[in-house]
């Protein structure tokens, strides 16, 4: 009997895509996890993987739609400067390989940048405040574009969209502080202050992000789409839907998205 040697194909991911809901047009931010996954039939190397998926969501979203990635860098918390053009993202080797492929830009943000493709990226990252989940943030943003979250391999506890959720209403265990750096642009180097809403310290096990209740809210509420793909799964939870829940459970419970839920009750 012959063995099965790949975990999904490409035609398989397409389908996913359209399953949990993603239509063309659509403005959507993707974590993405490709070892979760497994391996795809058309490929297993890393950089044809990431092709795969940058494929599959081209085919889905059509010309019109709109793909943000994460590349976040960190660079003011590390006391490094950002070059959006240079600066390697330290979130997972797709968002690096997406980071550099033809057509796509990259925000001007130095802790939590993005980057992405479609008639949408321009308007989205044209003139970021310098807050990274305050008022008119990328995340607020993609709220007023009606944008989806749809994760590809690391399920629904992957959203850095939770900070930009917490700040809109205010929790305990996070401040806002203010990080000094250069940009570089251009051969130019600017001087920039980023706000950052950190959380309190990190060594307090209470204040780390927990989102096994709004996942669990989200599934209830029918908000959250799964299918699952290969040896894991494809999400999406549209972020007007996503910030409505959060808010709303912050608001009756302060720790609803942090470890110390029940320490705080």
């Amino acid at each position: 009997m012959k063995t099965t040697t790949y975990d999904y194909t490409a035609v398989d991911l397409v389908h996913a895509l359209k399953k949990v809901g993603v239509q063309k047009g659509d403005v959507i931010f993707s974590h993405v996890g490709m070892g979760f996954l497994g391996k795809p039939k058309e490929g297993s190397d890393k950089d044809s993987v990431a092709r795969i998926i940058v494929d599959a969501f081209r085919e889905v979203l059509g010309p019109e739609g709109t793909l943000i990635v994460p590349t976040y860098t960190y660079s003011f918390c590390r006391k490094e400067e950002y070059d959006a053009a240079t600066s390697p993202s330290l979130v997972g080797y797709f968002t690096e390989a997406f980071r550099i492929m033809p057509g796509v830009l990259r925000s001007r943000e130095p802790i939590f940048s993005a980057a992405g493709f479609g008639p949408r990226v321009v308007e989205l990252f044209r003139d970021l405040p310098p807050t990274s989940f305050g008022v008119d943030c990328l995340y607020d943003r993609l709220v007023r574009k009606d944008a989806s979250i749809c994760n590809i391999g690391v399920g629904f506890r992957y959203a850095t969209f939770i900070h930009y959720v917490e700040k809109s209403v205010g929790v305990p265990y996070r401040f806002d502080k203010t990080f000094s750096g250069i940009i570089r642009e251009e051969g130019k180097k600017i001087p920039m202050e980023m706000v950052y809403y950190v959380r309190t310290t990190v060594e307090d096990e209470d204040s780390m992000p927990d989102l096994s209740r709004l996942e669990d809210d989200a599934r209830r509420s029918g908000l959250l789409h799964e299918v699952p793909l290969g040896r894991s799964v494809v999400t999406r939870v549209g972020c007007r839907e996503l910030l409505e829940l959060g808010a709303a459970a912050i608001r009756k419970n302060p720790w609803y998205l942090a470890h110390g839920f029940y320490t705080h009750i």
